[in-house]
């Protein structure tokens, strides 16, 4: 008896699932090895259960290791792969009521889907290809209308850096009375570039509203824009929490005897990333490279949406296996009915997939430098500067560079 229960966990531990086979270049990325994690894990399994995580992660290392044009295949695969998610989820919850929620398909969540269309929009920009980033900002605002809405109910997905970048990508196209809207939005939204006031100005005077226009984005200087991912998103573990009535609950405020323990997925922080870094031009210090968001706000409240599901489907999971193995017990066999506890025991893990390869935040700068070669770098914190480019600048042409961070 004691054999077949250690058989059932065994099978059940997922020795051989996704999340084990990608630790080594999991931790390759996390370790700053981005181009050896993308090549790494190019050979991991996932099969059709975690194919979305996959091409998630894959995409994102691609992305980190400076391959855009990989990058831009791979995340194009799983943006179709999730936008299918969400056509089809009729039918998905009852599913994983018969079954454990980490061993259905992973279906992503909507943080994931605006950022996997925000790191698309950082590839195409970086290969220069304006017309597909500006394709990107509007599939964001396709995928979450009305967000920016001082009534929105999602507002943890209020990111001021997709907003003001989108203001920079569509200044740098030809389009200032778009970017003028989404300047003025930035100025609601925390935290802010320095620079945010001069912006609305300068949009404001090229849409032919008021002030006067200045040399960025104009036809006699370049512009650059660097954006720097640094940290670690938060990782999901597993936290018991009380449950009553099928619903969390603080358990001091019940007799013990009618709380019922459940294991769920909560956020926990991880590489906070660098704080202090500055855009070094020529060997001298240009500006700072300004936090603007906190990806780990847009993924734990789209958790805490999705929360009331995840304890509704492992109430009745829990119940509907416990109802079974009793039943097992009383007519059957009492051992068989043990053996079904226990896998209802073992069954009950909490899903703990998630997009980890994202950052903590993205950071931007901008600025307008005179036509000509320029050495471009930016400074981590004091440490040796990261070379972004040596490289002749044209008048009226825009400039983005991307680089990933983690310490």
């Amino acid at each position: 008896m004691k054999s077949a229960i250690a058989l059932a966990m065994l099978v059940l531990s997922g020795c051989a699932t996704y999340s084990y086979q990608a630790r080594p270049s999991l931790n390759d990325y996390s370790a700053g090895q981005f181009k050896q994690a993308a090549e790494q894990h190019k050979s991991v399994s996932a099969g059709h259960v975690n194919r979305l995580l996959y091409l998630m992660n894959q995409g994102m290392m691609e992305h980190a290791a400076g391959d855009y044009t990989a990058s831009i295949h791979t995340i194009a695969d799983a943006i179709d792969r999730a936008e299918e998610f969400s056509k089809n989820s009729v039918g998905a919850n009852a599913a994983s009521i018969a079954a454990n929620d980490s061993v259905m398909p992973y279906r992503g969540s909507l943080a994931d889907q605006l950022y996997l269309h925000t790191i698309q929009m950082l590839n195409y920009a970086a290969l220069g290809d304006w017309v597909n980033a500006m394709v990107e900002v509007r599939r964001i605002r396709t995928i979450a209308p009305n967000l920016y809405d001082a009534s929105s109910k999602r507002q943890y997905l209020q990111d001021p850096f997709i907003n003001y970048v989108s203001a920079l990508f569509a200044e740098a196209t030809g389009n200032p009375n778009d970017a003028w809207i989404d300047y003025k939005r930035a100025l609601n939204l925390t935290p802010q570039p320095p620079q945010l006031q001069t912006d609305v100005s300068r949009a404001a005077a090229r849409s032919g509203l008021a002030g006067q226009d200045a040399a960025l984005f104009g036809s006699t200087h370049a512009t650059i824009i660097v954006v720097v991912e640094g940290g670690e998103s938060p990782a999901k573990v597993p936290l018991d929490a009380p449950v009553y009535n099928g619903e969390l609950v603080d358990a001091s405020q019940y007799a013990a005897n009618t709380v019922q323990l459940l294991t769920i997925p909560t956020y926990v922080d991880r590489a906070p990333g660098p704080r202090h870094m500055t855009v070094v031009l020529d060997g001298k210090s240009a500006g700072t490279v300004q936090p603007l968001d906190d990806v780990g706000r847009a993924l734990r409240g789209t958790l805490n949406d999705e929360m009331p599901g995840i304890v509704a489907r492992s109430v009745a999971r829990l119940a509907a296996k416990a109802a079974a193995s009793e039943a097992v017990a009383e007519k059957v066999n009492k051992d068989l009915g043990l053996l079904m506890g226990a896998l209802t025991i073992a069954t009950n893990t909490t899903d703990l997939r998630s997009f980890e390869t994202l950052p903590k935040y993205f950071a931007v700068y901008r600025a307008a430098i005179a036509p000509g070669f320029h050495d471009v770098s930016v400074n981590v914190a004091g440490a040796s500067d990261i070379p972004l480019a040596s490289q002749e600048f044209s008048a009226g042409k825009t400039y983005l560079f991307v680089r990933r961070v983690i310490r």
